[in-house]
């Protein structure tokens, strides 16, 4: 196992938490416990409320890989 970053997705937006190229930074990030092996970039974020039902429900963890190679129907996470 291995542990990854986890912040709130509601948080992820705002300003501090990530570097210019997408990576966590700063204060405010719990750990979280990973069943498999993770790279030194996967992140967590954990869904706050009910903006992205019916995919994601409150409390659900999205773990994010940057640099994965991703494929048609994959969902992803953007930084804007």
């Amino acid at each position: 196992t291995s542990s990854v970053p986890l912040l709130g997705f509601a948080q992820a937006g705002a300003g501090g938490f990530f570097d210019d190229a997408g990576f966590p930074v700063g204060q405010g990030w719990d750990l979280i416990e990973l069943p498999a092996r993770a790279t030194d970039t996967s992140y967590a974020l954990q869904v706050q409320g009910d903006s992205m039902l019916p995919l994601y429900r409150n409390g659900d963890v999205l773990i994010v890989e940057p640099g994965a190679a991703t494929r048609k129907g994959d969902r992803v996470v953007v930084k804007t």
